[in-house]
């Protein structure tokens, strides 16, 4: 990978502007052994889901945070 890729979300203020928030450097993470080769494109599907395509490896990722936690137990007791 030659150059650097980096991530920002957008915050929606009272007035309904789009303002960048979040901005994070991702380039420390592609290492040799996940390379992205050069990255030609990026993309959104219906359901919001962020994709890039690498044109050097003709493949596309999907890009995906952290898994989420699992929710909280609810209505626990204590069986003895």
């Amino acid at each position: 990978m030659q150059g650097r890729v980096w991530s920002l979300g957008l915050a929606i203020d009272a007035a309904g502007d789009a303002r960048a928030s979040g901005l994070l450097e991702h380039t420390a993470e592609q290492t040799a052994s996940a390379p992205l080769g050069s990255v030609s494109s990026f993309g959104v599907d219906a359901g919001g889901e962020l994709f890039l395509v690498s044109y050097a490896l003709g493949r596309t990722f999907k890009i995906s945070g952290p898994p989420a936690a699992p929710p909280v137990p609810t209505g626990l007791r204590i069986v003895r």
